[in-house]
């Protein structure tokens, strides 16, 4: 019995081997992409591009995963600091600028708000590529549309970093709430166009609540999609 008890102090959690397991999937998508990306050079067009942003994609999903388990899913806040959205935004433009131009968009920057705000720079770095994600839905017109990363000041004097698009349908706050129960556990839990499962929205949620901010979907210059409401702080009331 004694024998028994030890080993399930020292047994790891389903969560600790499913954190073991994804960090060791890194390594083979590391070198698959970085194998694709040096045979592309001396093969150009055969291909091997697409792969290797494929697997750059992987990787990206997966350090957006381990970033939230650090938070324990937006259970666990992080220390947050002043930072700059303008500085934040274009760091998510080179970001996701690969996948932008695989699926025929191009990336915008708009800072309305220069002012510097609380946050944890890597989290609402990753929840807004989160976010892009989902607005970089494929789309079959020859012409690149344009995906615009921004930053303003909301009539409520919230402030909101997002991404939007003069294409998207836009969403509803209960078809957020939907999906965020969901957790990317179906196929369709976005219904408005989007063809993600949802996990990026689930990822980019728990960020945010690690900040103690939330996702919303918003409307702005005309635009449509999806934004990271910011807490405000006492401390920059006055900056």
């Amino acid at each position: 019995m004694g024998d028994q008890k030890s080993y399930k102090e020292h047994s790891s959690s389903p969560d600790q081997v499913l954190q073991g397991l994804v960090r060791e999937l890194k390594n083979p998508l590391l070198f698959i992409a970085r194998q694709a990306e040096f045979s592309a050079s001396a093969q150009p067009n055969t291909g091997l591009k697409a792969i290797e942003q494929s697997a750059q994609e992987a990787l990206q999903l997966i350090d957006s995963y381990l970033l939230s388990a650090r938070s324990e899913y937006g259970q666990k806040q992080f220390s947050l600091e002043p930072v700059s959205l303008g500085s934040i935004l274009y760091d998510v433009a080179h970001k996701i600028d690969p996948m932008a131009k695989k699926r025929n968009y191009r990336v915008e920057v708009e800072t309305k708000y220069a002012r510097p705000v609380m946050a944890d720079k890597s989290a609402a770095l990753t929840s807004l590529a989160c976010l892009a994600q989902i607005l970089l839905m494929p789309h079959s017109s020859r012409n690149a549309k344009t995906i615009h990363l921004s930053a303003y000041k909301r009539s409520s004097s919230q402030i909101v970093a997002g991404v939007l698009s003069k294409n998207a349908k836009g969403f509803e706050g209960k078809e957020l709430e939907k999906a965020f129960r969901l957790q990317g556990n179906s196929s369709m839990a976005l219904n408005s166009g989007s063809a993600v499962s949802g996990v990026q929205l689930a990822l980019a949620e728990n960020l945010a609540a690690s900040m103690g901010g939330h996702i919303l979907p918003i409307k702005h210059s005309r635009m449509k999609g999806l934004g990271l409401e910011l807490v405000k702080s006492e401390q920059l009331v006055l900056v």
